[in-house]
């Protein structure tokens, strides 16, 4: 199944989003499935979304891609992946320093934003 990279922009602009002196600003981080990035139309993709973004009046994008398998990574291997951040409840956190009950809800987020991308 396809990305519909417009619909993810028009999502962007219209859902996420609060007015900060006129200015549209994107106040939460959105989980993307990096499959939909790879190679070099993923690449394309992705700058698409971004110039796109920037265009219909974005001011601030935070995009967080990752999959299962390297958070199960991280979860095996925590001191290897420490650089992982996650969004909870609005704040960041380091993936590996949440319990072990709050990484599977992140897991099963990120699985689910990967399957309806």
């Amino acid at each position: 199944m396809g990305m519909n990279l417009p619909k993810v922009l028009e999502l962007v602009l219209n859902g996420g989003r609060c007015l900060v002196t006129g200015d549209l600003v994107w106040d939460d981080v959105q989980d993307m499935d990096p499959a939909h990035f790879q190679g070099e139309q993923g690449l394309e993709n992705l700058v698409g979304l971004i110039r796109g973004f920037w265009a219909k009046g974005g001011m601030e994008l935070s995009l967080n891609m990752l999959d299962e398998e390297t958070l199960r990574q991280a979860q095996g291997n925590p001191d290897e992946f420490q650089h992982i951040m996650v969004r909870v409840f609005g704040l960041s956190a380091r993936f590996v320093c949440l319990s072990r009950e709050l990484q599977e809800v992140i897991i099963d987020r990120t699985v689910a934003a990967g399957r309806a991308g």
